[in-house]
């Protein structure tokens, strides 16, 4: 269990910074990121803002489903 959660913070972690290295440099992004960057600029808030309440409000539409989120297998 442990190793898997090092693993999944490692994953996190490098994703992040790549994602951010796209919105810096100015190469395009993935959907979710051009999601984020456009409520982002209407909101006048930050994009991890965004990224942070978007993911709360997936976990949340995901309780009728009932289905445990887990650790990726």
């Amino acid at each position: 269990m442990l190793k898997r959660l090092i693993q999944l913070y490692c994953g996190l972690t490098i994703y992040g910074i790549s994602c951010a290295l796209y919105i810096h440099c100015g190469l395009g992004a993935d959907p979710w990121d051009v999601f984020h960057l456009g409520v982002a600029r209407w909101l006048s808030v930050n994009v991890g803002t965004v990224m942070i309440v978007t993911g709360a409000l997936v976990l949340l539409f995901w309780i009728p489903l009932r289905q445990r989120p887990g650790l990726g297998r």
